[in-house]
């Protein structure tokens, strides 16, 4: 039988040992011997040092992206639209020029999504359908006024009469279909009566009923009751 042959192990300076034991990160497995860190069990110690430097590393940056993801995403801030009409009334004298105010916002507009209604001693009317003349005895005297790319519909009448007394409402569609509705202006004229001067003409509106308008195809003519009650206090 052949005799195993013994296993011989340098010599190391004890001193010098534990300087190499001493030895960190990448060096200490670099430089000192694998079979000097197997006999002081420093080997396991090391991988173990590694290993939970890697999975701390990982777990940080898991971490981090999972907080991301828990962030909502900022969406745009929406404009609502709304429509502001003014003033509430407004007086003239015949033959004056008036103007309406209506202003929208949060919404893109075009001629064709803009209406303005007349309910005066005649009834109710349609005044102006974009920037076209609908009403009788309103042709030639009403137009869009405003700065229609600036969110301004407001109309202008020429020359008022006595007939044109009553309350004029502004309604615009929007693309979803929704009408946005205006307050609604009363005008009231004022007569000259020879030396008493100038005096309020004075009439009795009854009967309202305001058509909305909602856009799909074109405008739908709806019933609006919920006018009757903002008529009744401008009438005051």
């Amino acid at each position: 039988m052949r005799q195993a042959l013994p296993i011989l192990l340098p010599s190391v300076e004890p001193r010098a040992l534990r300087a190499m034991v001493l030895l960190t990160g990448a060096a200490r497995l670099t430089l000192t011997p694998l079979w000097v860190l197997l006999l002081l069990g420093e080997l396991t110690s090391v991988c173990l040092i590694c290993n939970g430097a890697v999975t701390s590393e990982l777990s940080n940056s898991t971490d981090v992206h999972t907080h991301l993801s828990k962030i909502p995403a900022m969406s745009p801030t929406e404009v609502v639209p709304a429509l502001e009409q003014s003033p509430e009334k407004v007086k003239a004298e015949e033959g004056e020029d008036v103007t309406f105010s209506c202003l929208v916002k949060g919404v893109f507009l075009t001629e064709t999504a803009v209406q303005w209604h007349h309910h005066g001693p005649q009834g109710e009317q349609t005044v102006l359908k974009g920037n076209h003349t609908e009403g009788d005895g309103f042709v030639g005297r009403v137009f869009l006024s405003g700065n229609l790319g600036g969110g301004d519909v407001s109309m202008t009448l020429l020359n008022v009469s006595l007939e044109d007394r009553g309350v004029f409402l502004c309604l615009v569609g929007v693309h979803n279909g929704t009408v946005l509705q205006g307050s609604g202006t009363k005008l009231s004229i004022l007569q000259r009566k020879g030396l008493l001067g100038l005096q309020e003409s004075v009439g009795t509106i009854v009967g309202v009923a305001v058509a909305a308008l909602g856009v799909a195809i074109g405008f739908v003519a709806i019933i609006v009751t919920q006018f009757r009650e903002k008529l009744n206090c401008l009438q005051k």
